[in-house]
């Protein structure tokens, strides 16, 4: 159901972006030339100097920064969220801070379910029902955001309020920009960590204070702890593995490579697949490897995001990839968990570049009158000073996105007792810029991810690699070109 669902949205943001392209949208932006710009033509929005072959000037004049100051009462900002359980206690902590600090603006939070069903509901709305003010979605969509028209460019409101991005953690303007501009606010920034049980570890004669680095280094864990067995304080299986189509996409920005042509997507559009490449082979080769040994958990598709983690709380298994923005909500229900010793790593894997920004970022849409537009952006550099990004990351596990945060006293003291939600942002600050200066830019993300855990699930089911492999590619590609055609571009 969870594969059928995927495609259908697919299908569904492809007809709406055929429509908002005819229909064009109100922002100003100019069009894109073949050309880069550079800074002082892009304006103090731009982001020139991340790698392109299309660049687009920014229209301050598209961001009324300063029309709150003539409203008249309150101005209704309203914010689709995909928030939940510690995550969603800290958001509305922090919208409740906002809306009694100042009499301006006055937002409400909507939650819209998972990523994957506000984005259905926001194109819907697109198409002529109901759109928020303001839209919190994942990294995938940027593509889909962009090519729908309807959001004001944020790079816009960086030039019409002279705002500093300097202090921003690194990684974030570019993962955020296209044609130079920044498109997105950022907000909830994540990455994936290896979260293990340092009990098992003991059991089984590993040191629970050196966790794998590689992922064979994991498949040695992994038989040590099996051999050793549930019964005498180990496990019976050794990893339990998510279907998901990041982490593949994370072990191939490890090595250094795009998961898509067009250096990502950015230099042009991506119009094809690249997991052809040795990375995804060796990767599906080790779940392959871990299966027919009986090391392996198959936790699925996992649409809750908690099957694979609740099997580490549970003893069942040491080892699972889990997101850094689990971490509140783990340390929240841990003591519900007494049997286990909570250990947190780096995401295994190649050390050739590292890990891409995972979670997600706040849109504007341009359908909004100036107060309107004033109000979102006030809104979102307040989620963005440092003291709001030190509680968000105490608070929840993301990463905070403004460098100046991090050394605050509050945070150092949290990653004194805490040292595990410290390794997402060491790892995120030490992994070079991707290909192409961000992550992947796909318009049909959703169909290349359902071609790429088409292939996980495959290989856990016959246990041949090359035929997966090979489908994964000629699929993914598929979504692709399908999805580009269908919108003209």
């Amino acid at each position: 159901m969870k594969r059928a669902r995927r495609l259908s949205l697919a299908m569904l943001l492809a007809i709406a972006l055929v429509s908002m392209s005819c229909g064009g949208g109100d922002d100003k932006e100019t069009t894109p030339s073949t050309t880069a710009t550079n800074d002082a033509a892009a304006g103090s929005g731009s982001t020139a100097a991340i790698p392109t072959t299309t660049a687009a000037t920014v229209d301050a004049k598209s961001c009324p920064v300063k029309a709150l100051a003539t409203a008249k009462g309150p101005v209704e900002v309203s914010f689709w969220h995909s928030m939940s359980s510690a995550n969603e206690d800290a958001l509305k902590k922090l919208t409740e801070k906002y809306n009694s600090g100042q009499t301006k603006v006055k937002v409400a939070l909507k939650y819209q379910g998972t990523y994957d069903e506000s984005i259905q509901k926001y194109v819907a709305g697109v198409r002529g029902g109901e759109l928020p003010s303001m839209i919190q979605t994942e990294e995938t969509a940027m593509q889909t955001m962009i090519d729908s028209k309807s959001i004001v460019p944020i790079g816009a409101c960086v030039a019409a309020d002279n705002y500093d991005l300097s202090d921003f953690t690194p990684g974030l303007v570019g993962q955020y920009s296209f044609a130079s501009v920044l498109q997105t606010m950022p907000f909830q920034l994540s990455n994936p960590i290896l979260y293990y049980n340092k009990k098992a570890f003991r059991a089984a004669g590993l040191d629970p204070e050196k966790p794998p680095t590689t992922l064979n280094e994991i498949l040695e864990a992994a038989r040590k702890i099996v051999a050793t067995g549930k019964a005498k304080g180990a496990a019976d299986k050794g990893f339990a593995l998510e279907i998901q189509a990041w982490y593949p996409e994370q072990f191939m920005s490890k090595a250094g490579e795009a998961v898509v042509n067009n250096d990502n997507g950015r230099s042009a559009r991506a119009t094809a697949a690249k997991l052809d490449s040795k990375t995804f082979t060796d990767t599906l080769q080790w779940i392959v490897t871990m299966n027919k040994e009986g090391l392996l958990l198959n936790a699925g598709r996992n649409p809750s995001g908690q099957n694979h983690l609740l099997a580490v709380a549970n003893g069942d298994v040491p080892m699972a990839f889990g997101t850094s923005a689990a971490l509140g909500t783990v340390y929240q229900l841990l003591p519900g968990f007494p049997n286990i010793e909570i250990g947190l790593a780096p995401l295994p894997g190649p050390a050739v570049a590292g890990v891409t920004i995972g979670g997600g970022s706040l849109y504007m849409t341009n359908k909004l009158s100036d107060e309107q537009k004033a109000g979102v952006w006030d809104f979102m550099k307040f989620l963005n000073t440092p003291e709001n990004q030190s509680f968000w990351h105490v608070s929840t596990g993301y990463i905070p996105t403004r460098i100046s945060a991090t050394k605050s006293a509050e945070v150092q003291k949290f990653w004194t007792d805490r040292p595990g939600f410290k390794i997402a942002f060491d790892q995120l600050a030490a992994s070079k810029v991707p290909v192409g200066g961000g992550g992947p830019l796909i318009g049909d993300y959703l169909g290349f991810r359902a071609a790429l855990e088409a292939a996980l699930e495959s290989v856990v089911a016959d246990g041949d690699v090359a035929k997966a492999q090979a489908k994964a590619q000629a699929d993914a590609t598929k979504a692709i070109t399908d999805y580009n055609k269908r919108i003209g571009a």
